[in-house]
């Protein structure tokens, strides 16, 4: 993607050179395109600019949580904040007709309502590793109590669904859960 946004701003400046240099030939048109060729000229040597910026984004997995690091700045998620976690998988279309790839991510929810959002540079390949890994970290500290509330009769919300005693339910219909064994 970025090596398609930089040829878009070396042709922008190839349009304003041409334009400024052709200024000679033109005559009346000059005054048009010659404001133009600079803008496209100026516009590509910003975006060039831009794109060479480093652009620092990881996320570390640690013991007591995680961490998101964007350029300069952290954003850290402990274990123990975290409520909810999700695995986001979108389909990307041009023109809303030609499928052109799959974006995978993840959302965590913090317990203060703070949400960390992690999509950029995750791929297939990487989708799985980090979902188990995320996953289990949630698991360990969320099981233990969702374990102890269900053995207590109490009903556990996930998203649209509760689980209780009772069975699983949409809040319509119930399917009974007599085999249940957390």
């Amino acid at each position: 993607m970025r090596r398609l946004l930089r040829f878009r701003h070396r042709i922008f400046i190839a349009i304003g050179i041409a334009a400024a240099i052709g200024q000679t030939n033109l005559g009346v048109m000059a005054a048009i395109v010659v404001p133009i060729g600079l803008a496209l000229l100026v516009g590509g040597i910003i975006g060039i600019v831009v794109l060479m910026q480093p652009h620092d984004r990881r996320v570390i997995i640690c013991t007591k949580g995680i961490v998101r690091v964007e350029d300069q700045r952290f954003i850290v998620f402990l274990w123990d904040d975290v409520v909810e976690l999700y695995q986001v998988i979108a389909d990307v279309y041009e023109y809303g007709l030609i499928h052109t790839a799959r974006e995978y991510g993840f959302r965590l929810y913090r317990c203060d309502g703070e949400v960390l959002e992690i999509h950029e540079g995750v791929n297939a390949r990487d989708v799985a590793p980090l979902s188990d890994a995320l996953q289990a970290k949630l698991a360990e500290r969320l099981l233990p109590e969702v374990k102890k509330q269900y053995k207590a009769g109490a009903e556990i919300v996930f998203g649209p669904l509760n689980i209780s005693k009772a069975g699983v339910s949409n809040g319509d219909e119930t399917i009974p859960g007599t085999r249940w064994k957390p």
